[in-house]
């Protein structure tokens, strides 16, 4: 017998399960596109799917948002993304995790700016909100910076 065996429930336990399904779309389209430099411009995306939940922890999702890079021709390199998303954990899961974990929906926002300081360093600035699955648990806001080097 392994610690799998002992912690989780049958259901849960790895092997193969005849009769799941997970279904997932994800579509992307530019909106406006800088001709002198393939690649550059901004547009919509989206992606979502549902599953029956088990083994999936997810039965349901969605996100989206509007992103590019090249808004401005003094910044061409410069890139932007604002987007949000929802996750609905299975219920599968939330039966198994209770009483132990009270779980709800997870949704939440996401900002970033990214900028060339150099030809070879990137930094980026982030700003998330999110409201955890653990119905317990704050909302947290969480920033952050980070860096790309090339070499």
């Amino acid at each position: 017998m392994n610690l799998g065996e002992v912690l989780l429930p049958e259901s849960f336990r790895t092997g193969s399960k005849d009769g799941s399904y997970h279904v997932g779309l994800q579509l992307s389209h530019l909106l406006q596109e800088d001709p002198s430099r393939p690649g550059n411009g901004w547009g919509l995306f989206v992606r979502g799917g549902f599953s029956d939940g088990n083994p999936n922890p997810f039965q349901s999702w969605i996100s989206g948002g509007i992103g590019g890079k090249g808004l401005w021709d003094a910044r061409p390199d410069d890139a932007f993304g604002v987007g949000a998303f929802f996750y609905r954990a299975s219920d599968q899961l939330r039966d198994t995790l209770n009483p132990l974990i009270d779980l709800g929906d997870e949704y939440g926002m996401e900002f970033y700016y990214d900028f060339p300081l150099t030809p070879w360093m990137n930094v980026g600035l982030d700003l998330q909100i999110i409201n955890s699955l653990r119905s317990a648990a704050d909302s947290a806001i969480i920033g952050g910076l980070r860096t790309h080097l090339r070499f």
